[in-house]
């Protein structure tokens, strides 16, 4: 059923990524005009007939000011060129990137009187390797990564242009989202990068033991969330996270339990922009604005799988197909090994094909 437009208008910069899809999603469903500025098109859909497209850069001035002047309710800025994992090996175009062309877009606020800015920051890596679990906004910030660094910088910025200008300005600090539509051949996105993998038998890769703890939140979740600092009245910086955090080889057990596939796994060593583990309390975005996330792990990733095979995955495949639970996976998971060991006590096994369509 058709959704009647409620008269509001969103801007999401960046709106055409994994997480810009799903907060498009979310602003359709309640009725809003959604407008996206990005360089370009989402990857696992066709455009949308609801949406405006506008081809372009965020450090184009002369269009982004444009584009503000047609006036919006609110502005999401989700945009980023780099990722925690490649952002120091370029430090000076990371700043560039997404610090320096960032600054003029809340000139433009302030000149086309945005109502609101909800800017996409960081949980997983603004924090740095933190004191205690789980991680309060108020906590130290020491991000260990250009990618948290920058991050930082522009939150700063959002607090300077509150105080001389009045900008209302809601920052979500991200854990590590997850869901459909998230590329499985993407170097960030562990969840959807192990399916991809696993289910067409390719090796996925684990740096370290495995033992590094994150926080995953669904992106279905994370994009309602959005929509609620959108339109509250509130001023702040929030976690967004599922407060709960389970470490790689915990989740990589739940994922052979609910595809019933045995991976290979190729171990590296621990990278320098790792933080040991990030697991932030969601407690202040449940309080302020009536959120909570529903999505369990075990549901998210099921949904994963099943969107790969059915929209990604293109002939069918075969995979080493097994049934345990994810506690008997956990329990005998070798962190020193190169895979799992062959000792696993396996319910069922058999070649299963595995169909997919294009």
């Amino acid at each position: 059923m058709r959704t009647e437009f409620n008269g509001k208008s969103v801007l999401l910069i960046g709106g055409c990524g994994f997480v810009g899809s799903h907060v498009t999603d979310e602003f359709l469903a309640h009725g809003w005009k959604v407008v996206i500025l990005g360089q370009t098109p989402e990857k696992f859909r066709n455009p949308l007939p609801r949406v405006t497209y506008i081809a372009g850069r965020l450090g184009d001035t002369a269009l982004l000011n444009a584009t503000l002047s047609m006036g919006f309710d609110c502005v999401i800025h989700l945009a980023s060129s780099t990722v925690p994992s490649s952002s120091n090996a370029d430090k000076p175009f990371d700043v560039r990137a997404n610090l320096m062309e960032s600054i003029p877009l809340l000139d433009a606020c302030v000149a086309h009187k945005v109502p609101k800015l909800v800017f996409a920051s960081s949980g997983g890596t603004i924090y740095g390797i933190p004191k205690h679990l789980p991680i309060k906004e108020d906590d130290a910030t020491d991000p260990i990564c250009s990618y948290g660094i920058v991050k930082l910088a522009f939150e700063k910025y959002l607090q300077l242009y509150h105080q001389l200008h009045g900008l209302q300005y809601v920052v979500l600090r991200i854990a590590n989202p997850y869901g459909p539509r998230q590329d499985p051949k993407h170097v960030q996105g562990v969840i959807s990068v192990f399916a991809g993998k696993m289910l067409t038998n390719t090796p996925i890769t684990i740096w370290g033991t495995g033992q590094v703890v994150r926080d995953f939140i669904h992106v279905r979740d994370l994009a309602r969330l959005f929509h609620a600092a959108a339109t509250s009245p509130f001023t702040g910086t929030f976690n967004a996270s599922s407060g709960m955090g389970i470490s790689i080889s915990e989740l990589l057990a739940i994922m052979i339990a609910e595809f019933g596939v045995m991976p290979q796994i190729t171990r590296l060593p621990d990278r320098a922009c790792d933080v040991p583990a990030s697991v932030l309390s969601c407690e202040k975005a449940k309080s302020v604005f009536g959120w909570k996330p529903l999505i369990s792990i075990e549901r998210g990733i099921q949904e994963v799988g099943r969107w790969l095979v059915e929209d990604v995955l293109t002939a069918p495949l075969v995979a080493n197909r097994i049934t345990l639970s994810a506690e008997i996976a956990a329990a005998h998971m070798d962190s020193r090994s190169t895979g799992l060991p062959y000792d696993l006590p396996l319910l069922d096994h058999g070649q299963t094909p595995i169909s997919g369509s294009a």
